[in-house]
């Protein structure tokens, strides 16, 4: 969605306003320009419709969650199971190979925030988001998504 408003503004274009469009100008992040930052407060992780990780500028916070959902289809061979909230310094451990989450407590909370700022909008695996929008026109109905929590063989 990001490069719908640099590709809109190139065609001499505008982006519609009869709905939500989450994408941000990153041109000068695309473009290398020295000290551009993300437009975005955070970045939402999902697998299908289930949040996996909220991250930052330098903070990854990983989220719960089981390894293999039957439910995420073919794509789920490469998901781990996470037990707990976890934190990467993505600066200095690009890697993620070091959790800092008991070494700062603050930036747990705030993304913690974050993250249930995001399942509110977005939503999650067990929840429809006040602002989804991968939903009919019509209400946003939960068993809409009951074929989430059905185990498939």
């Amino acid at each position: 969605m990001d490069l719908l408003a640099k590709f809109t503004e190139l065609a001499g274009a505008t982006l519609p306003t009869d709905r939500v469009i989450d994408g941000l100008d990153i041109w000068p992040l695309m473009a290398g320009r020295p000290g551009s930052r993300s437009p975005h407060e955070a970045i939402y992780d999902y697998a299908y419709v289930h949040l996996q990780a909220v991250r930052g500028v330098r903070w990854k916070l990983g989220l719960p969650r089981p390894a293999r959902s039957k439910w995420t289809g073919w794509s789920a061979r490469m998901i781990d199971a996470v037990s707990e909230v976890q934190l990467y310094d993505l600066k200095n451990d690009r890697g993620e190979t070091q959790d800092v989450v008991a070494e700062h407590p603050e930036i747990v909370a705030r993304l913690k925030d974050l993250t249930e700022r995001g399942r509110e909008d977005i939503g999650d695996y067990n929840r429809i988001g006040s602002g989804a929008r991968f939903f009919d026109n019509g209400e946003k109905r939960s068993e809409s998504r009951a074929w989430l929590t059905v185990e498939k063989d």
